[in-house]
């Protein structure tokens, strides 16, 4: 027992002496270490509102043109090619890469960034919240959007957004 307390006394020692010796190389690695637990933290929050987050993955293309880059999209095909060919797919969801848009209701014009077109297998595949209307049946109709709950108080202020133009 005694020999174990000198022992654990000198590692202490020793480590105490080190930290002090190496006080910008420890600050430079504990840095690292909680630079790496952020962004780990980041890339796995991600999507957690979602039922099935486990059984959903993301298609993309790998291009090897002078530099190796990976892009997060296909053809638009790729999706009901996907169902039809692999039995482990049940469903696949196309959804275009959000930009800028024009939200017009009545008189007034909203610039929104965000704006993106998705088919009516989104809601299928993604759990993403409703506050109003049903995810089932959305999308389903041509010329139908789905809005954020801040764009409906912009652009709505305290009307029903629902079935307006």
């Amino acid at each position: 027992m005694r020999i174990e307390r000198n022992m654990f006394k000198n590692y202490l020692k020793i480590t105490i002496r080190n930290i002090i010796r190496y006080k910008g190389l420890i600050s430079i690695g504990m840095a690292c270490c909680i630079l790496i637990m952020l962004w780990m933290t980041n890339e796995l929050s991600y999507d957690k509102f979602n039922h099935h987050k486990d059984r959903i993955y993301r298609l993309g293309v790998d291009f090897e043109a002078g530099s190796h880059t990976v892009y997060p999209m296909t053809m638009p095909s790729a999706a009901p090619l996907l169902i039809k060919e692999f039995p482990e797919v049940i469903n696949a969801a196309r959804l275009e890469y959000p930009r800028r848009g024009s939200v017009k209701y009545k008189d007034k014009v909203f610039q929104e960034t965000g704006v993106g077109h998705g088919d009516n297998s989104l809601f299928e595949v993604f759990s993403f919240p409703f506050c109003l209307g049903n995810p089932e049946t959305v999308l389903i109709e041509p010329y139908t959007v789905v809005i954020t709950e801040s764009i409906a108080q912009k652009s709505f202020k305290k009307e029903n957004p629902l079935g307006k133009i």
